[in-house]
């Protein structure tokens, strides 16, 4: 038995986690470990950056419903780099997703994101290349930039409607969203494009343009606007060198 002081106890031979009943399990730096599966115990709240980070052979995580923060940072999300981890559902009390969380699990298929999250913070799941469901959750306001980069498998996506305010690129890279005509529409809100046509109507079911949705769209020459459209945000357009024509509706 291998115990790292005294967060966390490690059976080499079992080669799985039991946790202390403690409030915060902060980076400790396991990566070494052929761990497969981890089991928090009730009582921890926070899970620090890089906890877990580059467990290549992690496949299970099982996470207690006291847990309110999984951390994260450039290069230091809890779970970054778990290649194969799988099966993974995360709490309902849990209200911060950090930075890069779980970004590069390329084994998870699916992921629901609680209610009780305000924010899902940058790149928390980027390049989870078999990422194939996202559900939001009502009570999430806020997808920060490059969320889902990369997700470049992803089909399923349901988005509360408590959703005010998506960063730049959170979708970019996911192609599999993207309509017959290569618009990325989630309840009313266009999040980008990947058709082939460079004069193009914006759909009349749209009535936002989500930040960047069609920044470096080097193919677009022309953009109509339908009078149904209320709000365009930042950077939409941004580096459409070849964007010559944009007309509004008069109303």
């Amino acid at each position: 038995k291998i115990t790292a002081i005294p967060l966390v106890k490690i059976n080499a031979k079992k080669v799985d986690v039991t946790v202390f009943k403690i409030k915060f399990l902060g980076g400790i730096g396991i990566s070494a470990y052929k761990i497969k599966k981890i089991i928090i115990s009730e009582g921890i709240e926070t899970i620090g950056a890089g906890a877990f980070m580059n467990c290549a052979e992690l496949q299970s995580v099982q996470l207690p419903d006291s847990l309110k923060a999984i951390k994260g940072g450039m290069w230091s999300g809890a779970f970054q780099l778990c290649a194969k981890l799988t099966n993974l559902t995360l709490p309902k009390n849990l209200t911060e997703i950090g930075v890069w969380s779980f970004g590069y699990c390329n084994s998870i298929t699916s992921i629901n994101i609680p209610g009780a999250v305000i924010k899902i913070c940058d790149d928390a799941f980027c390049d989870c290349s078999n990422l194939n469901s996202v559900i939001i959750s009502n009570g999430v306001t806020e997808i920060g930039e490059n969320v889902f980069q990369g997700c470049n498998s992803l089909k399923i996506l349901e988005i509360s409607d408590s959703v005010i305010k998506s960063g730049t690129g959170a979708f970019s890279g996911c192609d599999c969203l993207a309509d017959e005509n290569g618009f990325v529409i989630v309840n009313h809100t266009l999040y980008g494009y990947y058709g082939t046509a460079s004069e193009i109507i914006i759909p009349e079911n749209v009535l936002k343009i989500a930040a960047n949705a069609f920044s470096d769209c080097s193919i677009l020459t022309s953009v109509k606007f339908t009078e149904n459209v209320e709000s365009i945000g930042d950077s939409a357009f941004a580096r459409c060198d070849n964007l010559k024509e944009v007309e509004f509706s008069n109303n």
